[in-house]
């Protein structure tokens, strides 16, 4: 399943669950709501976008490959909205840094995350810095977790605008393997159960 809406006048809501293949839903000018819809590709990778991305705590993003979820605007490429996620985003996928990505976004709100396997878990991006393509797509506001949320996931890597607050994952519940490279725009707290 393809959708690029670029051309709407107030965003994207879901009206019912969507079962695909791989699934990429984008859109302009507003906000993707996931509401409570489930969004499951069987056998490859999801990708969201919209000027933010809401879900709430009803929902389950998953995939056998990776999650990309964009906060940045498909129409304009540049105005971003919030990432607010409250239900649950699974990722088969074990690569150590792109399971699940959310990045070119405002602040970002985290639900419950689960990449990979027991032993064998893939990485968290909350914004990109890819250097030698020159793509910046870093969370550019607070960085913080839904209450009753967890992280289950390998390694963590975070791409935060310097000066645009602070990164609090410190939920008692989080499982982090390890922590990659961190670029923070203010205090930071991380909890690992381990």
């Amino acid at each position: 399943l393809d959708v690029r809406a670029s051309g709407r006048t107030t965003g994207m809501v879901l009206t019912g669950d969507v079962t695909a293949t791989n699934v990429t839903i984008k859109t302009g000018v507003g906000v993707l709501a996931l509401g409570d819809r489930d969004i499951t590709a069987t056998s490859g990778n999801i990708l969201l976008q919209g000027r933010g991305v809401t879900q709430g705590a009803g929902s389950t993003v998953s995939t056998t490959g990776t999650v990309t979820v964009y906060g940045s605007d498909y129409a304009s490429q540049g105005t971003r909205g919030d990432v607010v996620m409250a239900g649950n985003i699974v990722a088969d996928s074990t690569n150590a840094s792109t399971a699940v990505t959310i990045a070119d976004t405002n602040a970002i709100t985290i639900g419950s995350i689960t990449t990979g396997s027991v032993g064998s878990r893939g990485g968290l991006r909350l914004g990109t810095h890819d250097h030698n393509g020159s793509t910046y797509r870093r969370a550019y506001g607070v960085i913080d977790p839904t209450a009753g949320t967890q992280l289950t996931i390998g390694a963590l890597d975070i791409r935060q605008l310097s000066g645009s607050g602070s990164i609090d994952l410190s939920l008692l519940t989080n499982e982090i393997q390890s922590v990659g490279y961190v670029e923070r725009g203010g205090a930071i707290s991380v909890f690992d159960t381990a």
